[in-house]
């Protein structure tokens, strides 16, 4: 699902005008084996749905006035895709790591611009700690420590608001130190791929929400202020 102003509107005009299927009727083998595959989840975790699976079933079956519970909601791909088509939606997750990227659509409430002028502040402070190699300079030797890593982090910590430590919490789950080298190059990269993602988010005024919980302590005082309101 491209994310594109133009492109949203059209998928929730096509949400609104879709004629919906009883829940006892099947939909097409071919939909379901997503045999057409054109996109991939923006997070990448293991045992994650296809996002076109999500929407071809918020298609068929969800009511228009619906509000979207995933208990077990991973990286958060039912998130994004109820927040594509403009529903209201909460997830449950008992992971931190994956808790912490589900969340990050939580920006899908904030206009573009204010995303923009996040993206930008971090941007500025992370070229100000890990500076980019001039050019003919070797980019992919420049290892970073751990501790300038941390003592970036924990500055960035006493300076953000809440927001932005969404971003930021983000960004360090998705270096994956635990896979990769913790590099200049690396470090950029991946706050350039995070950035682009936040970029490309649907904006969206329908409540979206990500909580650190067992989906059976779910805080139902917390869901019925804030999704059914």
């Amino acid at each position: 699902m491209q994310s594109n102003t133009f492109l949203i509107h059209k998928l929730r005009k096509k949400f609104l005008a879709q004629e919906l299927i009883e829940f006892s009727t099947d939909l097409p083998q071919s939909i379901l084996n997503i045999e057409d595959k054109t996109r991939s989840n923006i997070f990448t975790w293991r045992g994650q749905f296809s996002p076109q699976l999500i929407e071809n079933l918020l298609l068929s079956y969800c009511p228009r006035d619906a509000h979207i519970l995933d208990p077990f909601a991973a990286s958060g791909t039912v998130i994004y895709e109820a927040a594509c088509f403009g529903l209201p939606a909460c997830g449950c997750e008992l992971n931190p790591a994956a808790w912490i990227l589900t969340r990050t659509y939580q920006l899908i409430n904030l206009p573009s611009a204010k995303r923009d002028r996040l993206i930008i502040s971090i941007a500025e402070r992370l070229e100000n700690y890990f500076p980019k190699p001039k050019i003919f300079e070797y980019f992919e030797i420049d290892e970073i420590s751990y501790a300038k890593l941390q003592n970036f982090i924990n500055d960035l910590y006493t300076e953000t608001d809440y927001i932005e430590k969404i971003i930021l919490d983000a960004f360090v789950i998705l270096l994956d130190l635990a896979n990769h080298k913790l590099t200049t190059s690396h470090v950029h990269k991946t706050f350039y791929k995070l950035c682009q993602a936040i970029k490309n988010f649907p904006e969206s005024e329908a409540p979206i929400a990500s909580l650190l919980c067992d989906a059976r302590s779910l805080p139902v005082e917390y869901y019925a202020r804030y999704m059914l309101r």
